[in-house]
């Protein structure tokens, strides 16, 4: 992520899903999720709070 200009403030699992809260190089944040098992990233960055 940071390759991405991401700074990674941090992650939580959430019902098998990764959540990343990061800022961009902007300073814009910025919420992703990704499959705990596959590391896919979701389309839907709230997917594990469903």
């Amino acid at each position: 992520m940071t390759g991405e200009g991401l700074t990674v403030r941090q992650i939580k699992v959430e019902k098998g899903c990764y959540e990343v809260y990061a800022v961009d190089k902007a300073g814009k944040k910025v919420n992703l999720a990704y499959n705990a098992e596959t590391l896919e990233k979701l389309d839907n960055a709230e997917a594990g709070e469903n």
